[in-house]
This record gives structure tokens, C-alpha cells and sequence, in this order.
């Protein structure tokens, strides 16, 4: 699904949607609303009058908040994706790519603390959307692409997605945690991302006592 429109309408909302947008702008605004009231306090309600529809909008468009929380999800890891495929295309050392990977992953969550609240909860999204799987999958992929190329070529498959999932886990805590802003988090950032690969043997074979 394309990008929404992040600008709230103005005026007559209901007379000014193109066909196709309503649904685009309903996700920005449950964006919004996640990151400013988390979780617990969204409402399928808030996210209508937010965008100055009718309040049944949203379960027409996506049935129930499953399926708006899905849509979100879903956008976030295509952005995620998006992100990681710019930072594999460039000309930087492997270890750094890992790095800026993960800065990148950082960046994500704490510009939206909301989506990336929901995009790791099981609980609330539909597990039978294949967009979400398929976005899901491709930003897991592209991680596992930048740690194999930190790693020694004697890592296997299985070690390069424990040490991928790993990186990841660890850069979800730094943004949940908030415990460092600007470059003090960056600096975290780097940190963390060394010490895994490291401890992973980036430049001897991976460690053969994992169970």
C-alpha cells in the first residue's frame, strides 16, 4: 500500500477524497493517534473523527481494529524495508552497514513509537494478511542480508538469522527503553550492533556450543 498522506484534510473532508485515499489517510491518522495515545487508547471512533468521516469508515474500509492495526503494521515494516535497502546499496564496510541498519531501525521506532508498538503484536493483527507476512519477511531478509556480509563465510544460515533476530531484539529494546536521545543514542546504537557482531565471531567461525 502506498505511503498516506501524513497532512490531516481540511474543510469537507467526506467531499474532497479522491477514490482510494480514504483508506490512506485513515491509516496516517491511526498512526498518529497510536504514537500520541498508544494501544490503549485508540479507538476506531477517534481515528474516524480525526479524519472527519463517518464513524463507521474505518470498519468499512478495514472491518475492525485488527485490520487497521495490520495495515499499519504492514506499513511500518515497508518502510523498514525501504530504509534497510538504501543502507545495503551503499559503498560502506559490512560491520557499518549492520550499523547503520540498526540506526535506521532506531530511527523508525522513535519517530513512531505507536506503529512500532503494534508491529511486533501478534495479539492485535490479522495472522492470515499476506502484505503483512510478505512486508514482514522482506525487512527480516534484507537484515539477514547485512549481518551475513559482517559474518565470517564460515557462518551458517541458522547462525546468520539468530544473530539477524538478535540485532534486531536488541535495537527494539533501545527504542521501548528510551533511555538516550541524539548522540548519546547513536553511539548506544553502534555499540550494541559491534558487540553482537563480535560476539557472533565476525572475523573467525561462528561458535559451535550453540544448542
Amino acid at each position: 500500500m502506498p505511503e498516506p498522506d501524513s497532512k490531516r484534510p481540511q474543510g469537507n473532508a467526506r467531499a474532497s477524497y479522491h477514490h482510494g485515499d480514504l483508506p490512506r489517510v485513515l491509516i496516517a491518522n491511526a498512526i498518529e493517534l497510536l504514537d500520541e495515545r498508544g494501544v490503549a487508547g485508540f479507538s476506531l471512533r477517534e481515528v474516524a473523527r480525526r479524519a472527519q468521516v463517518a464513524v463507521a469508515a474505518p470498519s468499512h474500509h478495514f472491518g475492525n481494529v485488527a485490520g487497521l492495526f495490520t495495515a499499519v503494521a504492514t506499513l511500518g515494516f515497508e518502510r523498514l524495508a525501504s530504509d534497510f535497502e538504501d543502507v545495503l546499496g551503499r559503498d560502506t564496510a559490512p560491520v557499518e552497514r549492520v550499523i547503520e541498519v540498526c540506526e535506521s531501525y532506531v530511527h523508525h521506532g522513535r519517530r513512531h513509537p505507536g506503529m512500532a508498538s503494534v508491529m511486533f503484536r501478534s495479539d492485535l493483527l490479522d495472522p492470515d494478511d499476506s502484505a503483512l507476512h510478505e512486508a514482514r519477511h522482506r525487512s527480516l531478509q534484507l537484515l539477514e542480508r547485512a549481518v551475513r556480509q559482517a559474518l565470517s563465510e564460515e557462518a551458517t544460515d541458522e547462525h546468520v538469522r539468530r544473530v539477524a533476530k538478535v540485532v534486531w531484539a536488541t535495537m527494539h529494546g533501545l527504542v521501548a527503553l528510551r533511555m538516550e536521545d541524539g548522540e548519546a543514542l547513536r553511539v548506544q546504537v553502534g555499540f550494541a550492533a559491534h558487540a553482537i557482531l563480535v560476539g557472533s565471531d565476525v572475523i573467525g567461525s561462528p561458535r559451535r556450543d550453540l544448542p
